[in-house]
């Protein structure tokens, strides 16, 4: 059976020495912002250079649909969308469909993958809610983000319940994915944490992607070296995993959707890092 902690050992380091390279090469990088670092990672994991790198980029929606602007962002950039509905009812089913899916992409070629799941629910802020040590109350959005209070206060009270059971298992990735029950968050770890030991580098898109993240960089931390985020929306469990994973945004929209419109839109801004070092 398929399990976090066995499959982040094979994950291995980007190319260190080809994005030091480029690095020395930028010249003055105070002047190039973002851009600098992020040409920096590109060369790393993906040596293969400006002329080769993202020519086929795939954006992996689960449980959702991409929103209007999403499908429209991903025809513009030539990103091709596979949307995931129908998940496993258990875990470790979803892991070992999070996994298959991260080697179909891989042994398809992608070079590029953007994962994505909207809609915050209990599960992404019960897990960050434990890996960041972090109150029920302040990983949800308060205030005018919070429309609706009887469904604000539902959801605090999952959280709340589901962290006293959690919290034992706060050190371990998979017993922490079997305690919170959640077959979307396994898959989408599964599928994170395997496209890193696949050398496929991911964009994560909305709070959902990241919180998965932060349980797959649980079992193996590396693996974050193989992960950029797109954006950063209001939702504060998602700031939260960011933090925890030392990630900087490439974009400032404040997008918080998760149905991979912010990884679209984050795509030509690789493509020019990639040419940057190339």
């Amino acid at each position: 059976m398929t399990d976090l902690l066995s499959l982040g050992a094979d994950v291995q380091w980007p190319d260190h020495d080809r994005a030091s390279t480029v690095r020395a090469g930028l010249g003055d990088t105070a002047r190039l912002g973002r851009l600098a670092p992020l040409a920096e990672w590109v060369a790393g994991v993906h040596p293969l250079g400006v002329h080769e790198a993202f020519r086929s980029i795939h954006a992996v929606v689960i449980d959702g649909e991409p929103g209007a602007a999403a499908s429209a962002a991903a025809e513009a950039a030539g990103v091709g969308l596979r949307i995931v509905t129908d998940l496993p009812d258990w875990p470790s089913a979803a892991l070992e469909a999070g996994v298959a899916l991260a080697d179909a992409e891989a042994d398809r070629g992608t070079d590029l993958l953007i994962v994505a799941s909207p809609e915050v629910r209990a599960d992404a802020a019960l897990a960050v809610s434990v890996l960041t040590n972090t109150e029920p109350v302040k990983v949800l959005s308060r205030g005018a983000a919070a429309t609706d209070p009887e469904a604000w206060m539902d959801l605090a009270v999952h959280v709340r319940d589901g962290r006293r059971r959690a919290m034992a298992h706060h050190d371990n990735a998979d017993d922490l994915l079997t305690a919170i029950g959640s077959p979307r968050l396994a898959l989408l770890a599964g599928l994170i944490l395997r496209a890193s030991v696949r050398r496929t580098p991911v964009v994560l898109d909305g709070p959902v992607a990241c919180a998965a993240a932060l349980v797959a960089y649980e079992a193996q931390p590396r693996a974050v070296r193989w992960w950029c985020a797109a954006d950063l929306g209001p939702d504060p469990l998602h700031e939260l995993a960011l933090t925890r994973l030392g990630q900087q945004v490439l974009l400032g929209v404040g997008s918080g959707l998760g149905d991979g419109l912010a990884g679209m839109l984050a795509v030509p801004l690789l493509q020019a890092a990639a040419r940057l070092g190339g």
